[in-house]
């Protein structure tokens, strides 16, 4: 094992020494003071146990010495970049620091560690809730300065597929509209080609603009949204059930080549609404002029659900997500999987909704 370098072994002790010295200052106790010590002895014997670098660090992050907290957190990453506790607090600095750029750039780092290792589901969660706001960010930018739209043209490959309008009486059914988009959002994503928007960019649009409140989408509002978030192609439209019958009336507009199309309109049981769902989409992308093989055909046809409840309690759980209610968006999520064990998209959603809810509420600084 190779011998530390001394000047390494000086700056160790430095930072130890220095970060020390800020801990004494506001321990409260003589407890504190003890354990504190105790820390510092442990480091200057071996300056890389990680551990007591962490306790050291998370002791300073509550006091709210960030700069020095920092320094303990950055000690640890640069010896091991896949260590979920000082990335995540790291990351809390940076946002306490107004960095937020920087601090999606330490979250998004979750992605590399296993399903089990601490602090993953908080970074996942507040990787996801900075690029809401993000997202809502450029939303806003696009919305008050008109004239960046003319400077992104849309991507012709590139769809935005918008949560259908509910127009019926009974508002229960009105949550489905998010969750047929996305089942189309899916099937669309499987055509070779095909670059479906995120719901979360769509959703953050729809909430800047009210759209959600106003109702349907006519060529001109298409146009302009398809320009802002970049899609060249949209697909939007509106449903409603009526007793046990659903009406489904779909657009597809392809702004690029400024085609609008006449609405594919289907009605059918409520209970056949997935086999709808599948006809809608196949017709979407015969609009597009895409021809599938055998193969795609075969798995765009691939149900995720045919349970309706599951699929009910699915959608009012993109409903809760988007409000911003991520324990009730948990809890709608892990009804559906309960309900059918095997909808795959339920299940997926149950575990970003619980990371949601861990980074939620961060520790205060």
């Amino acid at each position: 094992m190779p011998t530390r370098r001394p000047h390494s072994r000086i700056v160790h002790c430095l930072l130890i020494i220095l970060v020390a010295s800020s801990m004494t200052a506001v321990a409260s106790t003589d407890g504190s003071r003890q354990q504190i010590s105790g820390w510092v002895r442990r480091l200057l014997d071996n300056p890389e146990d990680h551990e007591t670098w962490k306790k050291l660090g998370h002791y300073l992050f509550e006091a709210g010495d960030l700069d020095k907290s920092a320094r303990c957190f950055m000690k640890v990453f640069r010896t091991d970049q896949h260590d979920g506790e000082a990335i995540y607090y790291l990351g809390l600095i940076f946002e306490a620091r107004e960095k937020p750029a920087t601090a999606v750039r330490l979250y998004e780092k979750y992605a590399v560690l296993s399903d089990r290792a601490p602090f993953r589901k908080e970074m996942q969660g507040r990787h996801k809730i900075l690029m809401r706001d993000q997202i809502r960010n450029e939303m806003r930018a696009y919305l008050a300065q008109e004239q960046l739209l003319d400077a992104r043209p849309p991507s012709p490959q590139t769809v935005a597929v918008m949560p259908l309008k509910y127009i019926g009486e009974d508002v229960r059914f009105a949550p489905m509209g998010k969750g047929l988009a996305e089942m189309l959002m899916t099937d669309l994503s499987q055509v070779p080609g095909v670059r479906p928007v995120e719901r979360i960019r769509v959703q953050a649009l729809m909430d800047e603009i009210n759209l959600g409140q106003t109702g349907l989408i006519d060529e001109a509002t298409a146009a302009k949204l398809g320009r802002m978030i970049g899609a060249g192609k949209m697909i939007h439209g509106h449903f409603s059930v009526t007793g046990t019958t659903l009406d489904l009336d779909v657009a597809y507009a392809d702004m690029i080549r400024t085609q609008f199309t006449d609405p594919i309109t289907l009605r059918d049981g409520l209970r056949q609404m997935f086999l709808m769902q599948k006809d809608l989409v196949f017709r979407i992308i015969d609009a597009m002029g895409i021809e599938l093989t055998p193969q795609q055909r075969a798995e765009i046809q691939r149900f995720p659900t045919q349970n309706l409840q599951a699929f009910m309690a699915y959608s009012l759980g993109l409903e809760m997500e988007d409000r911003g209610d991520y324990d009730r968006a948990s809890a709608y999520f892990e009804q559906a999987v309960t309900l059918d064990p095997g909808f795959g998209m339920a299940r997926l959603k149950a575990d970003e909704s619980l990371a949601l809810v861990a980074a939620v509420q961060p520790p205060s600084v």
